[in-house]
């Protein structure tokens, strides 16, 4: 296929002496693209939330961390203060892997210290978490956590259900209503504590808890590159899972991941998706094309 036939087909395409050009740029077309199609202004820097579901090494959360860090600039903040809401509020990053998840929690970490050079001595913690199961947390450490609380006991056993096998299923699970301060209030009760279950209880409850927060929050964006698995080579554990809870999506990973992102995203949020195009024509796809074209996403 020539070059230009290519170009007609494809629309554009980088030519290899416009690529440094490109990438030198980059930094600067970033902000326009992001907020010429978000109204940062009418929400306020400071409330937008974003989340890559399946962030990898984190890649994606180190470029959303740029876009982030120029909208702050726009509205005057320094950079110690656009870096600390960054990490504590705007961003966040979940993966089934831990080797990878420990990766984009590292990148961040040096993202951040990009930024402000004394990150490091400020003890905040990016919202990246490895996606935990709840099968082998031993009973007694969920008896502690319980107390004689009734409440607790059953916000605590829905999570439980929910995360069970959850490396199969990543962020594809489905969480049903729990309340979190109460969760979380008794989280710091135990931190009080001198304990032989505290440091467990932080260990092996406390990352399941956070987990389940990411899953349950709504996003202002959900940009992420999602796992690709034909249905006849997915697991059965995978495909009962996906044909249960997802049952219009299942001809591949993908679609799953695409019915999700606009479950997490809030009303008139955005959804941006590395995928391909087969979706917008092949027939297996035309459960996932309804709702996405019915969204107000």
């Amino acid at each position: 296929m020539t070059a230009m036939r290519a170009k007609d087909r494809c629309g554009s395409f980088l030519r290899p002496g416009r690529t440094a050009e490109r990438s030198g740029n980059r930094r600067n077309r970033s902000i326009s693209a992001y907020s010429g199609h978000f109204d940062v202004k009418e929400l306020g820097i400071k409330d937008c939330v974003l989340i890559d579901p399946c962030s990898g090494s984190g890649h994606i959360l180190c470029y959303m961390f740029d876009v982030l860090i120029q909208l702050y600039e726009d509205y005057g903040y320094s950079a110690r203060e656009s870096v600390e809401k960054i990490v504590k509020q705007n961003l966040w990053g979940l993966d089934i892997d831990e080797r990878a998840s420990q990766l984009a929690y590292f990148s961040v970490m040096m993202k951040a210290r990009q930024y402000d050079r004394r990150f490091f001595s400020r003890n905040i913690q990016p919202n990246v978490y490895t996606i935990p199961e709840s099968n082998d947390i031993d009973e007694s450490v969920i008896s502690f956590f319980i107390g004689q609380n009734t409440e607790i006991k059953r916000n605590i056993e829905i999570l439980l259900s929910a995360f069970k096998d959850a490396k199969i299923y990543g962020s594809l699970i489905c969480i049903p209503k729990v309340d979190y301060s109460l969760l979380f209030n008794r989280i710091d009760e135990i931190h009080d504590e001198v304990n032989l279950f505290s440091n467990t209880v932080e260990k092996e409850l406390l990352p399941l808890i956070n987990v389940a927060y990411a899953l349950s929050q709504k996003y202002d964006a959900v940009i992420t590159n999602p796992p690709y698995m034909n249905a006849s080579y997915m697991p059965p554990a995978l495909k009962e899972f996906v044909q249960r809870y997802y049952a219009d999506f299942k001809s591949d990973l993908f679609s799953c991941f695409t019915y999700k992102a606009l479950v997490m995203c809030k009303e008139h949020g955005h959804v941006g998706l590395l995928m391909p195009y087969v979706w917008m024509f092949i027939s297996s796809y035309e459960g996932m094309r309804r709702p996405a074209m019915k969204s107000q996403v």
